[in-house]
């Protein structure tokens, strides 16, 4: 969100949301009748060179003077209090030159400062963008710092995962590597390929995951805040199919805010993941989540539905993730059915 830096009246707003700014366009302007005069006076003062031609004309009138008082010197005449008075004269005159010259450079100096604050009274894009809400109207008494208009920049989208310690450090991921973000348009996936821009040194113990933010393209102008799901090896068809199938699982989806993106990794690890076998924890919670799991289901649809609803306390008490491993990497499995397995 952004506002004014000082206690301001709201005189105008220039744009509307929705609308697609440029850096530098003007936003909001406060009430600023007194600031402006002020400026437009020290705008007049910091242009006006008369001060500095009229020291100049008396430097010019001073040489001439001790010209003529050194050429009679020269030729045996003149008075030695005259050629010393003009010769002072002279050097007096180059002084109130140079100091003709610093007040003007003065003026223009207190002309910036005049400037800076007139720009306290204004609200102008940092960057390019899209205006996303505006919280004021014409008239509106604003205290400093509070909240006037969110401008947002879509392209590039990013995307911050929260991502497995374990994915981390088994794909080693560091800044510049490829990831693959899958965005959900109109119900249906669509791949874009991004940057891995950051990864966090530092790993949420409750959770045990890491924030990594992913850039990607978004020459499109996908809307922010759609659903996500991110995976830090190429997608494979399986992945593709799973991802059609349950575009609906709000379990895995990602949700976008200001134009960065939160993404869920959990279907990000189909490939080359190690997988912890829980049938054999003795806790009361994982028992019952065992044994929701390994009660038979007629098809895959109806245990990823029973899944999700463990999913949802797993992910309510951040005790774990959901990988969903390809039917290449399991045995006696059909190509057509995941295997899911918590790690």
């Amino acid at each position: 969100m952004m506002g004014f830096s000082q206690p301001s009246e709201v005189r105008s707003v220039l744009v509307s949301v929705g609308d697609r700014v440029e850096k530098g366009d003007v936003l909001v302007r406060a009430r600023d009748g007194d600031i402006q005069a002020a400026y437009r006076l020290q705008q007049r003062r910091a242009e006006n060179r008369f001060e500095i031609l009229a020291a100049q004309n008396r430097v010019d009138l001073a040489q001439i003077e001790f010209d003529n008082q050194q050429t009679a010197q020269d030729q045996g005449g003149g008075s030695t209090l005259e050629y010393e008075r003009a010769r002072a004269s002279l050097e007096n005159a180059k002084i109130e030159l140079d100091t003709a010259n610093e007040r003007f450079i003065e003026q223009g100096i207190i002309l910036e400062r005049q400037e800076a604050d007139l720009e306290r009274f204004a609200i102008t894009a940092q960057f390019d963008g899209m205006v996303a809400a505006i919280e004021v109207t014409p008239g509106q008494a604003m205290q400093d710092s509070e909240p006037v208009l969110r401008l947002v920049s879509i392209d590039p989208l990013q995307v911050k995962v929260p991502t497995p310690t374990s994915t981390v450090l088994a794909e080693q991921l560091e800044r510049g590597d490829k990831a693959w973000v899958a965005v959900s348009v109109a119900g249906e996936p669509k791949m874009f390929e991004g940057t891995i821009t950051e990864v966090s040194p530092v790993a949420d113990f409750g959770s045990d995951k890491v924030w990594v933010k992913v850039e990607m393209p978004n020459p499109d102008r996908l809307l922010s805040g759609l659903p996500a799901w991110v995976r830090f090896s190429e997608p494979t068809e399986g992945f593709m199919r799973i991802l059609a199938e349950h575009e609906a699982d709000d379990d895995t989806r990602a949700a976008a805010d200001d134009g960065e993106q939160l993404g869920e990794p959990a279907l990000a690890a189909d490939a080359g993941a190690t997988v912890t076998d829980i049938s054999n924890l003795r806790t009361p919670a994982w028992r019952r989540v065992v044994e929701e799991l390994s009660a038979e289901s007629p098809n895959a649809t109806t245990f990823l539905a029973r899944l999700c609803g463990v999913l949802t306390r797993v992910a309510n008490a951040r005790q774990g993730s959901v990988v969903i491993v390809s039917a290449s990497d399991t045995q006696d499995q059909s190509p057509d059915e995941p295997s899911i397995a918590y790690a």
